[in-house]
Parts: C-alpha cells; structure tokens; sequence
C-alpha cells in the first residue's frame, strides 16, 4: 500500500505541523532526547499522528543515529529501526491498538515500563494507538499509568479525540494538535508519492486528479494516497474518469451544479446524480460561506470573483442560503439525504415545507 510503504521516515519529510516537527527536531538535536515522558498526539485520521510517534520511537532506539541537518536521525538499518520498518516491534519500540487492550493489558504495561530497555535500546518507547477506544475502566488505569515519573520510559497516545481523556490524564503529559491538512499540503504529499512510485513518470496521470483526490481527501494524507493506489491499480488517469469512478467534486464541477440548483434549473438533478449528494452539500457549503470573501480578495478578471458576483446577484441568491440554513438545522450539522432532497425540491418548486410549518405551530 502506498499509505504505508510512503510513510514519512524522517522529520523533515512531515508534510504541514511546522511548529510539532520543530518541536520533535529540538529534542533530536543530542543523543539525550529529552522528550517528554507522555505525548498526546491529537488530530483526525491521517494528519501525521502515529507516523510521528514512530519516527519518535525509531530516533530515540537507533543503534546508528546519523547527524544530519543540525539532528540525530534513525539509521533504518539497525535491528530496533528494522523491526519498526516491518511492524514486528519486537525491540524497545512497543505498539498498542487500543482497541485490542483491556484493563489487564494496561497494568502489564506498569511492569514493562518500570524495567530498562532489553534490547539495547535508550528508553522503552509505548505507543497506544487510538487511545480514544480505551474502556473506561481502561482509562482510569491509564491516568495512574502515566502520573508515575520514570526516566527509562516514553509513552505516546495517539488519539482522535481529546475530549476523551479527563483533564487529569492529559495533564500528565504535553499535547500536540495534528491540524487537517490544507489542499494544497495533501496535493504536495501526493506529488511526493508520485514521484518515489513514477520517477521516469511513466504514468499518464492528469494533474487535475491529484487536485480533485486533495480537493476531496478531508484534510487526510492517508485517505488521498489511498485513492492515489487506487487510480494507479485500476488506470482511472483523466479528470472525468476519477469524477465517474469516486463521485468526486472538482472545483468548476461543484460551481456549476450549484450555479444549476440557483438558478432553478432541472439539470442540477442529472447533474447531482454523478456526485456524492453529501459532497456537494459540504461543497455548497463552502461556496456559501465563501462568496463575500471572493468579492472582496479577488481580481475581478478571476473566475472565482465573477461566479461569486454572479451568485450574490442572483435573486434566488437568500432563499437558498436559508434553504441550506433550514436543512443544517434539521440534520444538527449531520447530513440526512431524505432531508436534503426534501427542502431542495421545496427549493426548486417554491413550496412550504411541512417540518417548517410545524416549527412555526409550536413557536406560535
């Protein structure tokens, strides 16, 4: 897989997190690596958590750190760096899925970081992936786990969610925010990728796919390289086949369907039906929240501030701002087809909605 054969191994090949890779690279700059006893690693699925606590656990067990840009970096040759490479960790390197440990599994970890590293190794360094999957009972042991100071030993928890740890246990260590990445740093990763894959660039890939697959990735480096494999395995290489195949939304697509459901034409529903309806409602979304900002920032020879001119002039322009108004408040933020479907057809059709009309009664 290209999500786990591409894994940044070094620091400085960290795509984005410019202040957490600086941070990481200070404590690489001598052979104490003095990193903090216990590393929250927080932030969404694919933004750069797990591969940064491994590069952590690979840098501070090399047999053979080498020197280079002004840090300590892993050899990937030695047997500690090997059996992270392979995903054995059979050296001082541990790797826990949390959704495979109980209570019991917690306690064992007391004796394994209350000994010294047996393979040779600097510190025990005990990765808990997806530590929001702790039990409950799991983490009450965690909390009692980790305020006990130790020199010997690191642990790092990479979680989604920060909100499931008390304020107790997240004070026991330092808490390093994984932002989602922006399109532009998700499309630098995938150019990356591409080129250790392709080097002679034999692969007729059109760049608009990798702009579509970054424009589509919610911020997930993960999520983009692995419908970068899958463009690659099933030579899916033109815009129009990887809109077809994944229900993509590029740029100009999402603006002419909404430009359709603006304008009350009846296409927008041929045209919706070759996207995700729940693309194109997040799509819309930001078209909405983005058109007075395109005014105000854009040339006015640049497409975006002439389709955003046009869209503010539109006399439909406030009826579908509150159609899109009324279905996130009927879906609290989540999206529901049946409902979207609903109030774009009152849209379309100019009729009352039901759900409305009994808000009002009970307001009344």
């Amino acid at each position: 897989m290209i999500a786990k054969d591409a894994r940044p191994r070094y620091f400085t090949d960290i795509i984005g997190h410019k202040n957490n890779v600086k941070t990481f690279i200070a404590k690489a700059k001598t052979l104490d690596f003095d990193y903090p006893d216990v590393m929250f690693m927080v932030g969404a699925t694919g933004t750069g958590k797990t591969t940064s606590a491994l590069i952590i656990g690979a840098t501070v067990n090399c047999s053979n750190p080498i020197e280079k840009d002004d840090h300590f970096q892993p050899c990937w040759k030695c047997p500690s760096c090997r059996s992270i490479l392979n995903e054995s960790f059979n050296c001082d390197v541990h790797f826990y899925k949390s959704s495979e440990m109980d209570k019991s599994d917690i306690l064992k970890l007391e004796e394994l970081a209350a000994t010294d590293p047996l393979f040779g190794g600097r510190k025990n360094v005990i990765i808990i992936d997806e530590a929001q999957n702790l039990a409950k009972s799991s983490k009450g042991a965690t909390l009692n786990l980790l305020e006990k100071k130790r020199k010997n030993t690191i642990f790092i928890l990479c979680t989604m969610d920060k909100s499931a740890f008390d304020s107790a246990t997240l004070s026991r260590g330092q808490v390093y925010n994984f932002k989602e990445m922006s399109v532009s740093e998700v499309g630098e990763a995938l150019i990356k990728q591409l080129d250790i894959i392709d080097p002679e660039q034999k692969i007729p890939i059109e760049p608009e796919v990798l702009v579509l697959i970054s424009q589509n990735s919610s911020g997930s480096i993960r999520m983009a390289e692995q419908y970068l494999e899958r463009c690659i395995d099933s030579e899916i290489y033109t815009l129009a086949e990887a809109e077809e195949e994944f229900q993509f939304i590029s740029e100009a697509k999402g603006y002419e369907i909404f430009n359709l459901l603006l304008n009350k034409d009846s296409m927008f529903y041929t045209k919706i039906s070759t996207v995700k309806s729940d693309a194109f409602y997040i799509y819309a979304w930001s078209i909405l929240s983005s058109v007075n900002k395109s005014i105000l920032t854009l040339d006015k020879d640049d497409w975006k501030y002439k389709s955003s001119k046009a869209i503010l002039d539109s006399p439909n322009f406030d009826k579908l701002a509150q159609t899109f108004l009324s279905i996130n408040r009927e879906t609290n933020g989540w999206f529901k087809e049946h409902i979207f479907n609903y109030y774009i057809g009152d849209y379309m059709y100019e009729k009352t909605p039901i759900m409305a009309k009994v808000r009002q009664k009970r307001i009344d």
